[in-house]
Order: structure tokens, then sequence, then C-alpha cells
């Protein structure tokens, strides 16, 4: 049986959705991808719900998989990271994923830069 995963990918990945989803199947997981189950016209692009909730419900459902997949660096993601580090969910790291990855990653505070190294070093 497959186990879960609640896939953490920024917003300018979204072509990449299926091609990660599939990633995470042929590693043995079943993935949950937010930016397929949350589309943006009614969550974070809608003004009435809005971003800061969406990122929110985002959270509640790392919550719910056992296992948590980083698969791209964005603000959205790295608070969807710290939130599964404080819900010590299992964590996976796939940084070749995301082309831009170094890119982000340099503009990350050096706090941050530890818990993801960290992370990839448990792996």
């Amino acid at each position: 049986m497959p186990e879960l995963m609640y896939l953490s990918i920024p917003s300018r990945m979204k072509h990449l959705g299926s091609e990660i989803e599939k990633f995470a199947r042929d590693k043995g997981y079943a993935g949950w991808n937010p930016l397929k189950n949350l589309p943006y016209e009614d969550f974070e692009g809608n003004p009435d719900f809005g971003r800061a909730r969406t990122i929110d419900l985002c959270c509640m459902m790392v919550e719910k998989f056992p296992v948590f997949g980083l698969f791209g660096i964005s603000d959205g993601t790295m608070q969807e990271f710290n939130y599964a580090l404080s819900a010590n969910r299992q964590i996976r790291v796939w940084k070749e994923k995301d082309a831009e990855w170094e890119k982000f990653y340099n503009y990350l505070i050096e706090e941050q830069r530890r818990k993801i190294d960290k992370a990839i070093s448990r792996q």
C-alpha cells in the first residue's frame, strides 16, 4: 500500500504537477497536490478567500499526510515546510525537480537553509 504524501510544489511549477504526481507514485507514494485540489480561482486568487487562508488550509492538509514531499522553493512551500517540521512529518526533498532551486535557495535566510540541508541529510 502506498504511503500518503503531501506534494509541496511552487505555483510557478504548476505545469509540472502531473509529472510530479507520477514521480511520487513511482516512488511508492500516493500524492496529494494542492495546486490541483485547491484551484487558484476558488482559493488563493479569490479575494473572498485569499492567499493567507489558502496557506492555512494547505498546512491543515499537511497535518493529514505522514510524509511531506518538497519539490521546489517558494514563500508558500517554505511555510508548508516549516509547518511539516513542526508537525514532525517525515520530509522528503527532491530539489532536482525545480530548475530554479539554486536561485531560490540562495535567497533563503541561513536558518531556512540549515533546516532544508538537515532534511536532505536524513534521506
